[in-house]
């Protein structure tokens, strides 16, 4: 008896199907991968949701926050200074940029669109990129393993490729500002 082989979207889709997800859960599920419905043993695409079109909007961004100078005072010594650093990069990307404390540090955005923050611990700052997973990141400096987030972690003892870092800062704000703007 010959074996049948199921395509892996077709086998997907039947156990999705089978949990009774909603539609809206698949999408997300699947990380912008095609949805598929099963009807009468056909496969047909129902929905696309590309990861391109999942904005991080922060609609309270303005062009200059004074909380985010108390965060940074807040910070003691190196890890002050190299917060206070890597934000006035992301501050000086271009006039459109915005900020605003979001949970509970300074995050920059293009208008309304996040696309890079900074926030200190106890040792390191952290200086994250929202759409970081889809970065390309020659000289290797992003960590994290998130659907869409990374980061570099800036330790005042240790090197970083400072050059590196600020483009992928000018890369993500580039990367945001095309995301935003108007298809043709």
């Amino acid at each position: 008896m010959a074996s049948h082989k199921q395509s892996p979207h077709r086998a997907r889709a039947l156990r999705l199907r089978s949990a009774s997800w909603r539609r809206s859960r698949i999408a997300e599920t699947l990380g912008g991968a095609d949805v598929f419905d099963v009807n009468a043993g056909v496969v047909a695409p129902i929905l696309i949701v590309t990861a391109m079109n999942q904005l991080f909007r922060l609609s309270t961004s303005v062009e200059w926050d004074p909380a985010i100078d108390t965060w940074m005072e807040g910070h003691s010594g190196d890890l002050e200074a190299i917060a206070r650093h890597w934000f006035e990069v992301m501050r000086k990307c271009g006039d459109d940029v915005r900020e605003l404390l979001h949970d509970g540090h300074p995050t920059a955005c293009v208008a309304d669109a996040a696309f890079a923050y900074v926030n200190a611990f106890t040792a390191h700052v952290n200086v994250g990129f929202f759409r970081g997973a889809e970065l390309v990141d020659p000289a290797g400096l992003l960590e994290g393993t998130g659907r869409y987030m990374r980061h570099v972690k800036v330790r005042p003892d240790s090197y970083v490729d400072a050059s590196a870092l600020a483009a992928l800062i000018d890369t993500a704000y580039t990367d945001m500002k095309g995301r935003l703007e108007p298809a043709v």
